[in-house]
């Protein structure tokens, strides 16, 4: 790599020691994404992770790391994460959530190490504020909120980790070359594969670096080339021969990937690449400016992202062609990882077409071009510095409120529906959250009418008949207020009517009358509305009962005067009083 200048600030260099700055770090990461530890088990996945983690008894390891047929995910190392959690903690919520941030805490530091490492030299003059300002721009991104506090975004954290540690491995091999270190980092490769299929990035990473002459890792003779790649490319057919065998095409998620699935394998050619290139131009914005942050991306400027795309394909040919050192090799390290996630943009291979969470592993690279940048600020090296400083503040803010955010599944999608009005899953999600609260508030301790609405308001969005009893139950024990009663009983002879129209079936339909008779008598007890009586005048002709009937129009004609005043007058007075209930309505 070429000559890197050693930072000065103030006439002398930054000497602060190491153990330090990783306390540092650990404390600030840990900090702020403190409140993560508390959240809710999402909606999205995470439920249904944890439900099937819970009712499996034991696991395969022969099949979960040589499946038998196709597969759509081949992730035997993530699965084995969760199958501890399961064997160990029950899947308890709060430690899947540690865990997460215990790895993106460990993923922080190994990006401080890599920038500490290729910046200096010498150990020495290693403790400086460059690669704490690059750890801490990764440590403290918000794109990095979405695949900490999803449980399922685990993946990501274990993928990049493993990527991170193969390339430490790598760099640390330049200057005394041991094979046993590149088999090491190899076998670290091979384990980021089994976390997620998007660590492949780093076979292609390790072919660039060896002919890229300011990379860290640059060799000359094609002999030592091929073979210092050798390790890598076996652990790269080791992968494909236990996802694949010899049944490549059975795959689902490569068929996918290449193909498209739902529906995608059928969109033309230039369509889908148009589309990649839309999603290049929106990952390198996002990528530089998050903003703003959602959980589910299905909607963008496809105009302006189109020709971001295009600017953003302009100047990475510029800086391959006319650039080709320490920091565009890193913007490399971003293009490579992003790749799949612009098939996935184009091939509906996931509940939504863009994600934060497929920067992670990008950002790591990005981190790390920002500290070689900053180390040859020079004379600017307190401008730099001082900005880079302001950037992380904001985004450690940001990224604090953010896990707020997350730590609900309510708060989470409704900002999902603010910002994506037209997705209907995240209007279900919503619902689903807002269905969990009406439960919770029917469960509550406090004043016993709030429990009772609750907890009608809960039965009624699931069901009629669940309505009904638990307000039934309540009207019984007579605790409830006057004013609740009331309220409670015109919402059951609504349901009740709304259910006499859908009837079809002769016994349903004569149980409902009856049914809504008892509750416009009980209405009528507690208002003294004639209107009550004008009804059950009404539902007495339904059941056939016209003396009944004809006594309740009376009384109805004689105490009221409204708008059914007349009805009712002309009904008692005649004898036609054989009318059905629905030439009344």
């Amino acid at each position: 790599m070429g000559k890197i200048q050693k930072p000065q600030i103030g006439g002398s260099y930054i000497k602060i020691r190491a153990p330090f700055l990783l306390l540092f770090l650990v404390f600030l990461v840990l900090g702020v994404y403190y409140p993560s530890i508390f959240g809710e088990i999402n909606s999205v996945d995470d439920r249904a992770l944890l439900t099937g983690l819970l009712n499996r008894g034991h696991i395969d390891l022969w099949r979960t790391f040589f499946p038998q047929g196709g597969r759509y995910y081949f992730r035997p190392l993530l699965g084995i994460s969760f199958y501890l959690d399961q064997t160990l903690f029950l899947c308890q919520p709060e430690i899947l959530h540690f865990e997460n941030i215990l790895i993106h805490c460990v993923n922080t530091l190994l990006v401080f190490f890599l920038v500490r490492r290729l910046l200096y030299r010498n150990k020495q003059e290693g403790d400086g504020i460059i690669p704490l300002l690059a750890a801490l721009f990764f440590g403290l991104h918000p794109l990095c909120t979405e695949p900490v506090n999803w449980i399922s975004g685990r993946t990501d954290l274990l993928a990049t980790f493993f990527v991170l540690l193969a390339f430490h491995v790598l760099v640390s091999n330049g200057s005394h070359f041991k094979w046993w270190r590149q088999i090491l980092s190899a076998l670290f490769l091979f384990l980021g594969l089994l976390s997620k299929e998007v660590a492949a990035g780093m076979f292609l990473l390790v072919i660039v670096a060896l002919l890229w002459r300011e990379s860290p890792i640059y060799v000359l003779g094609w002999k030592d080339r091929i073979t210092r790649s050798l390790p890598f490319a076996g652990a790269t057919v080791a992968y494909a021969w236990m996802r694949f065998g010899v049944h490549v095409a059975r795959d689902r998620g490569l068929v996918s990937a290449l193909q498209g699935a739902h529906g995608a394998a059928s969109i033309p050619s230039y369509i889908k690449v148009r589309g990649m290139i839309t999603a290049l131009g929106f990952y390198a914005k996002k990528i530089l400016w998050p903003f703003p942050l959602n959980f589910a991306i299905v909607e963008i400027n496809r105009v302006f992202y189109f020709a971001l795309g295009i600017l953003t394909l302009m100047v990475l040919i510029w800086i391959i062609w006319r650039k080709r050192n320490a920091v565009t090799y890193f913007l490399l390290w971003v293009i490579i990882f992003v790749l799949p996630a612009l098939f996935v943009a184009v091939n509906r291979m996931a509940w939504t077409p863009l994600a934060e969470r497929y920067l992670y592993t990008s950002l790591g690279g990005l981190s790390i071009a920002i500290g070689i940048v900053l180390s040859r600020a020079e004379k600017h090296i307190h401008r730099a510095a001082f900005a880079v400083c302001l950037l992380v503040a904001f985004f450690g803010w940001q990224t604090t409120s953010r896990n707020v955010v997350w730590q609900k599944n309510l708060t989470l999608f409704e900002d999902v529906v603010k910002k994506s009005p037209r997705f209907a899953p995240g209007h279900n999600e919503y619902a689903i959250a807002l269905l969990s609260h009406f439960e919770l508030a029917s469960t509550l301790a406090g004043v016993a009418p709030y429990r009772a609405l609750a907890k009608a308001n809960y039965a009624g969005l699931t069901s009629s008949r669940s309505f009904e009893e638990v307000v039934k139950s309540y009207l019984n024990s007579g605790n409830l207020p006057r004013k609740l009663r009331k309220s409670f009983l015109r919402r059951l002879a609504r349901d009740l009517d709304n259910r006499l129209i859908k009837a079809h079936d002769e016994t349903e339909r004569l149980e409902l009358l009856q049914k809504a008779l008892e509750v416009q008598e009980r209405l009528y007890r507690e208002t003294k509305n004639p209107f009550h009586l004008y009804r059950k005048g009404q539902l007495y002709l339904g059941l056939g009962d016209k003396a009944s009937a004809r006594e309740c129009f009376g009384l109805a004609c004689k105490k009221s005067h409204d708008y059914y005043t007349r009805p009712a007058c002309e009904l008692y007075r005649t004898a036609n009083c054989h009318k059905s209930l629905d030439t009344q309505w």
